[in-house]
């Protein structure tokens, strides 16, 4: 009879195990009580067990994200900075699939470029779980990123685009007011169909897509996730890896504009917005408003998508296409034209300068407020003086006249929020090594946007 009994207990033991594991991973629905799930967070280098209680009284968002994305990552400084003014009413965890292995491999690739500082450093502050199989079978997507909100008392709130993520429906949030949220649409199409088959923008079942020689094409705005960004990438055949088009998907037409001119200014891949002349009648339609909630009413009419598909040997016949097509859809006279520009200039102090490398490891590192190149390109501290500059003036371009192109060692004194440096102590610092940077007026080229009316 006991072991009758012991069995019986047994067996009841292991069904209530598997219910709640089945349970607890199961798809949840808006206003479902979200399980106290346990996790290992990664936190300031440190891997810590948390359960999802352990954030009770706070507002939890879930941002999903993978090492792919480059939306997501570029975002991370954006949530660290949410985090750090509300941290005593929310907390904000990166989620992702990816292994440790894969996002180390992220962080050591994004580090020889210096305009991803920020993402790293942000990256690496806020707590993050690795791994991930069970929060997102709680909460199924197909696009990145995807925010789920969690109220107080765990209760599920949201799953929305990464566009309903700003201060002031946070705080709403807070005051327990209703939210618009920009929710998550069950699209099964990413950005990666849409780069490498442009034509999947219309019907598949035409069955040409891959019979058409030559096509461009413009689109307005396509809702597809990911909180509408994809990458703008010239497209290659497959199996000669021949250069055969363009795919750039949800921009603005300056940006548009930006990529039909791309290289065609000495250090600037891409024209910035202060190497930009307007001659339109109403400039905001060129240039994206805040990402707040009025962006998606501004994209859905000034957002646009462009293909070109076109058998050439270079990239700059692509572009030369390309600039026709925009010029002659938005009836624009688009050039390169000199023009007098106040500006931030690097020179050179024949006298004085000794920055010349002396050879040896490479090395480009900013820390303890110090930023230290060695046997780097001049190119290198050009970039970083320039997200100074951009930050603090930015109409103003910024321009390397030293007329030096080799390696170089040197050292200066640094902030990571470059708001906080001070140019003229900049400026005294780069004397030491026969440099300067200061305000002239020069005439340069700039990228001219001029409407016509025919």
């Amino acid at each position: 009879m006991k072991k009758i009994i012991v069995v019986t207990l047994l067996l009841a033991s292991v069904i209530s195990n598997c219910f709640a594991q089945t349970k607890s991973t199961q798809e949840l629905q808006i206003n479902d009580i979200v399980p106290d799930l346990s996790f290992t967070v990664s936190e300031g280098g440190k891997d810590i067990k948390r359960k999802l209680s352990d954030y009770k009284g706070k507002i939890v968002l879930f941002d999903f994200w993978g090492v792919n994305c480059t939306s997501c990552i570029a975002s991370m400084p954006k949530m660290l900075e949410l985090q750090k003014k509300f941290k005593e009413n929310i907390q904000i965890i990166l989620v992702t699939y990816n292994s440790d292995a894969q996002i180390q491999k992220l962080w050591k690739t994004l580090e020889s470029l210096p305009f991803a500082t920020q993402w790293i450093s942000a990256g690496k502050q806020l707590p993050f779980i690795k791994n991930d199989s069970i929060i997102r079978k709680l909460f199924p997507h197909k696009v990145i990123p995807t925010h789920v909100w969690l109220g107080k008392k765990r209760e599920f709130i949201s799953i929305s685009y990464s566009s309903s993520t700003t201060e002031g429906n946070i705080k709403k949030l807070i005051a327990g007011q209703s939210v618009n949220w920009d929710d998550v649409k069950g699209v099964d199409i990413t950005a990666e169909d849409l780069i490498n088959n442009p034509l999947m923008w219309f019907e598949e079942k035409a069955g040409v897509k891959d019979r058409v020689p030559y096509y461009s094409f413009i689109t307005p705005r396509i809702e597809f996730g990911e909180g509408g960004f994809a990458p703008t990438q010239l497209l290659f055949e497959k199996i000669s890896g021949k250069l055969q088009g363009i795919s750039c998907v949800n921009e603005t037409v300056l940006d548009l504009y930006k990529e039909a001119y791309r290289d065609k200014l000495p250090f600037q891949p891409i024209i910035p917005d202060n190497r930009v002349v307007f001659e339109v009648a109403e400039k905001s339609k060129y240039v994206a408003p805040p990402y707040d909630s009025t962006y998606y009413y501004w994209a859905n009419k000034n957002v646009f998508c462009y293909a070109l598909r076109l058998s050439v040997d270079s990239a700059a016949q692509i572009y030369s296409v390309m600039k026709k097509d925009l010029d002659r859809f938005f009836k624009i006279e688009s050039s390169i034209e000199k023009r007098k520009i106040k500006c931030w200039v690097l020179k050179k102090l024949d006298s004085k300068f000794h920055i010349q490398s002396k050879g040896g490891k490479e090395k480009y590192e900013k820390a303890y407020n110090r930023i230290i190149l060695q046997n780097h390109q001049i190119r290198s501290l050009f970039y970083a003086l320039e997200d100074i500059v951009n930050v603090q003036y930015p109409q103003m371009p910024f321009l390397d006249l030293t007329g030096y192109s080799g390696a170089i060692d040197i050292e200066l004194p640094w902030k990571e929020d470059v708001k906080e440096i001070s140019i003229p102590e900049l400026r005294k610092s780069l004397q030491l090594f026969g440099l300067d940077m200061v305000e002239e007026y020069r005439i340069i080229d700039m990228l001219l946007i001029r409407e016509v009316f025919r």
